[in-house]
């Protein structure tokens, strides 16, 4: 072999990136030893509005706002107050 200089391809580094941040909203719970995942506050706002409406009650003409059910089985409509009317003439 010759003693000429010999040209050795030039590799070129590339850019290092910085460590990625992990934005999961899975949280450990300690007391329940397990992972669950953290509701993130601005979907629920969604939700709510979305789904949020005045809606009149059919049985005392009442307006409740996004839950029927909930009023009709409790103690502020008149329906249930008059089942348990009923009921208690039906006991008697």
């Amino acid at each position: 072999m010759s003693s000429e200089n010999v040209e050795l391809p030039v590799v070129e580094e590339k850019p290092v990136k910085p460590p990625r941040v992990l934005k999961s909203r899975k949280v450990w719970s300690e007391n329940k030893q397990e992972y669950y995942y953290r509701s993130s506050s601005e979907y629920h706002k969604q939700f709510y509005h979305k789904s949020k409406h005045e809606i009149v009650c059919q049985y005392c003409l009442a307006v409740v706002n996004s839950q029927l059910l909930h009023h009709q089985r409790g103690v502020n409509c008149k329906l249930q107050q008059q089942l348990k009317s009923v009921q208690n003439k039906i006991e008697c």
